[in-house]
């Protein structure tokens, strides 16, 4: 044993023999760090230069001040070059530490610069010390009689004697043990147990450190492996011990930990790219300097979690001491019950305490070093704000805050969010993509119980081709040939039959033990077949399936399905269950619904047109789990009312909004946010069906109360000034929609700034307005002025910018500048066939605001080319039946079209309406009076009934269907309506209103041809000067003013082009 001297700086080393060694001396018992002072230091005197000479300093001063001549420290008082001298020392230092006076605990983690410093503040960082961790130190707590702590200050903390509940607290070592009592009353299986979360550098050690605890000698063989020096203890203990579970106890402790919810996939197949980039992070570049992180990123179905798995299992293959474990992330319940199980199998003191922070006490035990080499798999961990966004319902943080850190660790994500996977690995982001034909084919044939269907070649190809190489989608495909005993060619045949068809193949539940019980499955698209099965063996059970599919998948509350008796309920339960379809949670109160049956039971009521109907029928429920569990309902409702906007279903979504605002008011309350945000969808959905009265009424009460609420500058108020801005646009009240647009625009300049989205939307809007009031030159300077700022703030090739590059284009068609329409028409055009496509419906309108130009300039041929590509394409991409497919036949001008537009908008919808006044205003114009006559009245009629006797339009109908009245001949009738309609406009649009003017005069055309001449000159003197009034407020109007009696004589409609600038 060679034992250090410290006299005056100057360091010494004496070796003694067994019967020689000094009865008394100190003994060191640290943590190697960087630069430790070697055994060939001391000799070539070159210690003095390295940082771990700190350390021995200390120790020699502290002996000497306790009155000890001599001391031991491991890293420099043993010859490591002689494996003899190292198998010696390894062997005796049990013993050494035993027989020491003194042992120096030297922490270099804990901080105390002085003896009067804050106890508390290094009690805390002694509690996760580095120090009890390690393998070595382990015999060095429990061997010497007498252990000192001291700080990385060298200031004494306190004595083993009087830490030892403390100390007992966290190695769980008991205190007779800690106070030197015989090894006799402890078994050895218990002993072995002390060393279970200790590690060591090199493998062998944490065998070797035993030896003394063990009370057994053996040679120590570097390069053995961990495996072969454990083997070698057993035979060595057998020798001398009787406990046989000892060496059980032993391996269990060194047996990594393996939490997964699945086995190994036999089924595998490819992926091989993935697995060895995966492996090379996690295992080549582990250089236990930081803990490494990686995302597996891509769709739904394409098999990020089997990939996690498989690198699990070769991960361990690798590197057998690295434990796996398993955290489902979907939400913050199978997080929470994640870590729940990791601290059982990590077996954690504390975890069943009811106050326990369960996910801290995980995070911590994995951050310790003494939990050894391990990987962390967060599966389905695409919920972005839940990993960084506090719960503040539940009061929780954000779930990042629990992701253990240690340099042995490593995270792997999988996700179908990319940013998520950026933030959570930064540059290790792993895409997954489908398989290639050949690995799809290998899935398919291993998923077969008959192999040899894999043998026709051309129905393999395409039915990989339909399902997309996604492997979810093969297995789907697989299981339902196996259960069906069917052929690849059969299967196809079902498929190409109807849409029906695919929709039930794609639906059909099929059963997987690899993946999670109501995961949802992304090849379910539309309806699952198996609930009419069910709906014709147990209504009620399709009730309760019904209404789960319209809420969240996952902890349906049993006390939320709808009443029935116990046993009945059980029964309807019991048939989901056995259908698969759902899950009971442990706790028998709560239950969890496939995802692929959410899905597929969305799609089947949407489909028969129940989806509506379905969900009020269930919103008394609905009003309990928001009453009872505090969640929000209006993103489902939002969505309720946008998939009925997308089909056409303007009713339908009216119905939706209404539903919600009327559960919004009963369980927030009236002036609740979220209720005004369904007043403000609502009052859309009014528009959209041409209620602007209605409509304009919700945007003003809407608009009051978020003034009350919000304030008058809050971002959603101004959506309700916007909102009722357009309601009075459509009203024709347009110098108040004009006052309410600056407005919203001003205010929209200073609370979000002048090249915000939405400020630029206010600029369109009051252009809009700007328009309908003659004040042409002001908007034309708007909509370009938007389309400068958008081109700077969203690039050149935005889709917003090519909007607004179209809206002008539709003011310069108005203005008459058709040259100049037909080439910002064409330049939109061409952007848009590049960046959205030549089928994109944005791209469509593009040709529409063409074709409108070439007409008017009398390029006939090439403009009929162009309607009946929109048309076909329409027909093709949105349907016969839709609004944008019936407005390209209108433009072909048939009244076979009209007719279909009859169809399905009904024929009171204010489009179609629209549409009957422009035939009966051709017809007019070709001379077909008294058609013309006819189709107006009718129009007029159902106007009055949809819109309101005083709508503008309304009065548009009034007018022709007077002005086909002169053309009969119908003088006297025809004066009697124009003074209605003069008179109404007056009182609506205001007597200088342009309308008001042709209305003026039109009258005056009919009581010439009724010989009241001194009327007419009145009327024509007053309109004279209205039409002066008029121009003189618009300086754009005086080139036109020749023309002003012309067209008022003939037709003064606007075109639908305006609308596109609202």
């Amino acid at each position: 044993m060679r034992l250090l001297q410290y006299n005056d700086g100057d360091l010494s080393l004496t070796t003694f023999f067994a019967d020689k060694i000094p009865q008394k001396y100190a003994i060191l018992s640290h943590t190697w760090g960087a630069e430790e002072v070697t055994f060939e230091d001391l000799q070539k005197r070159t210690c003095g230069k390295k940082a771990g000479y700190k350390k021995i300093r200390f120790c020699g001063e502290q002996a000497r001040r306790d009155g000890l001549q001599y001391f031991w420290v491991d890293t420099c008082c043993i010859d490591k070059s002689s494996s003899a001298e190292l198998t010696e020392a390894i062997n005796s230092m049990f013993r050494w530490y035993r027989e020491s006076t003194k042992c120096y605990v030297y922490l270099s983690d804990v901080s105390r610069p002085t003896v009067d410093s804050d106890d508390l503040a290094w009690e805390a960082a002694f509690r996760i010390s580095k120090w009890f961790t390690r393998g070595w130190t382990l015999q060095e707590l429990i061997a010497p009689s007498k252990v000192e702590f001291f700080s990385k200050e060298g200031k004494l903390l306190d004595s083993k004697a009087s830490l030892e509940k403390l100390i007992q607290e966290i190695t769980r070592i008991p205190v007779q043990a800690l106070q030197g009592n015989p090894f006799s009353g402890f078994s050895l299986a218990e002993r072995i147990k002390w060393s279970s979360q200790r590690r060591t550098t090199r493998e062998e050690d944490i065998v070797y450190c035993l030896l003394g605890l063990c009370e057994v000698s053996m040679p120590a063989i570097y390069g053995e492996g961990k495996e072969n020096a454990l083997k070698r203890l057993e035979m060595t203990v057998k020798g001398f011990s009787k406990d046989g579970g000892a060496l059980k106890d032993l391996q269990a402790s060194l047996r990594p930990l393996r939490v997964l919810p699945f086995g190994r996939n036999k089924d595998f197949v490819g992926r091989q790219s993935q697995l060895n980039r995966l492996i090379t992070i996690l295992h080549t570049q582990d250089t236990e300097e930081d803990c490494q992180r990686v995302a597996l990123v891509g769709l739904g179905g394409v098999g990020k979690t089997q990939i996690a798995l498989e690198c699990a299992f070769q991960l361990q293959t690798i590197s057998p001491t690295c434990s796996v474990c398993w955290v489902r992330a979907s939400d913050r319940t199978s997080f929470d019950n994640a870590f729940r199980d990791i601290g059982q199998q990590l077996k954690i003191p504390g975890l069943e305490d009811d106050k326990a922070d369960v996910k801290r006490l995980v995070k911590t035990k994995l951050s310790q070093e003494s939990t050894r080499k391990w990987l962390m798999i967060v599966d389905n961990a695409d919920n972005f704000e839940i990993f960084y966004r506090n719960d503040r319902d539940s009061r929780s943080s954000a779930l990042s805050e629990y992701l253990p850190f240690s340099t042995l660790g490593a995270i792997l994500f999988t996700t179908r969010d990319r940013e998520a996977a950026t933030r959570y690995a930064g540059s290790n982001v792993i895409n997954v993509d489908e398989m290639d034909d050949r690995e799809s084919r290998e899935l398919l044939q291993r998923s077969l119980q008959k192999k040899r269907l894999i043998n026709d070649e051309s129905g393999t190809t395409k039915l990989l081709e339909w399902l997309v190489n996604l492997p979810l989608a093969i297995m789907q495909a697989a299981a339902y040939l196996n259960a069906k005993d069917s052929t690849i060619a059969e299967y196809l045949r079902i498929y190409e039959e109807s849409s029906d068809n695919i929709i039930k193949l794609l639906s059909k539940d099929f059963e997987d033990v690899r993946r999670y019980p109501g995961m949802k499955n992304p090849v379910a698209t539309t309806w699952f077949i198996s609930f009419q099965q069910i709906q014709k063996r147990d209504p009620l059970a399709a009730d309760y399936l019904a209404l789960m599919s319209c809420i969240k998948e996952q902890d349906v509350p049993r006390d939320l399905l709808p009443p029935a008796s116990e046993f009945d309920k059980g029964e309807a339960l019991g048939t989901l269950k056995s259908f698969g379809f759902i899950k009971e949670r442990v706790s028998g109160t709560s239950y969890d619904i496939h995802r692929l049956v959410h899905i597929a039971m969305q799609s089947w009521l949407k489909l028969k047109d129940e989806w509506g109907t379905v969900w009020i029928m269930y919103l008394p429920h609905a009003q309990h789990t928001i009453a009872t569990f505090n969640t929000s309902l209006g993103r489902l409702l939002h969505n309720l009312g946008q998939s009925s906007q997308i089909r056409g279903k303007y009713a339908e979504a009216e119905a939706m909004h209404r539903q919600a605002l009327q559960l919004r008011e009963t369980v927030l309350g009236k002036d609740h946010p979220d209720t005004l945000a369904s007043m403000n969808s609502l009052a859309i959905s009014l528009r959209q069906l041409g209620k602007y009265t209605e409509a304009e009424a919700i945007d003003r009460q809407t608009l009051q109360l978020r003034e009350i609420v919000l304030g008058k500058d809050h971002p959603d108020t101004l959506k309700s000034m916007d909102s009722l801005a357009a309601s009075l646009y459509q009203l024709g009240k347009y110098v108040e929609s004009e006052v309410i647009d600056r407005e919203t625009l001003q205010l929209r300049e200073i609370v979000l700034g002048k090249d915000h989205p939405d400020t630029l939307t206010s600029i369109n809007s009051l252009a809009a307005s700007l328009y309908q009031l003659r004040k042409y030159a002001e908007a034309e300077a708007m909509v370009r002025q938007t389309l400068q700022l958008r081109e700077t703030v969203l690039g050149k090739d935005h889709p917003d910018t090519l909007k607004s590059m179209n809206n002008l284009a539709a003011l310069l068609y108005q203005l008459r500048k058709y040259v100049e329409s037909e080439a910002v028409s064409r330049q939109t055009l061409q952007l848009r066939e590049t960046v959205l496509g030549k089928d994109h419906p944005d791209t469509l309108k593009s040709i529409d605001s063409l074709v409108i130009s070439l007409d008017q300039l009398g390029k006939y041929a090439e403009a009929e080319v162009m309607s009946r590509q929109t048309l076909q394409l329409r027909e093709i991409m949105l349907g016969k039946d839709h609004p944008d497919t019936l407005m390209s036949m209108n433009r072909l001008a048939t009244s076979l079209d009209q007719l279909g537009q009859k169809i399905v908008l009904g024929k009171d919808h204010p489009d179609t309406l629209k549409s009957m006044y422009k035939l009966a205003v051709s017809l007019n114009q070709i001379g077909k009076y008294a058609e013309a006559e006819a189709i107006h009245r009718q129009t007029l009629q159902l106007r009055k009934t949809v819109l309101g006797k005083n709508h503008p339009n309304t009065l548009k109908s009034m007018y022709e269907l007077a002005v086909s009245l002169d053309q009969l001949g119908q003088y006297v009738e025809a004066e009697a309506m124009h003074r209605q309609a003069l008179q109404l406009r007056e009182t609506v649009l205001g007597k200088d209103h342009p309308d008001t003017v042709a209305s003026m005069n039109r009258l005056a055309t009919s009581l010439r041809q009724l010989g009241k001449y001194t009327k007419t000159g009145a009327t024509d003197r007053q309109t004279l000067q209205l039409e002066e009034t008029v121009l003189r407020k618009d300086k754009d109007g005086a080139a036109d003013r020749k023309k002003r009696k012309a067209e008022h004589d003939g037709n003064p409609r606007r075109s639908t082009r305006v609308k596109e600038l609202k």
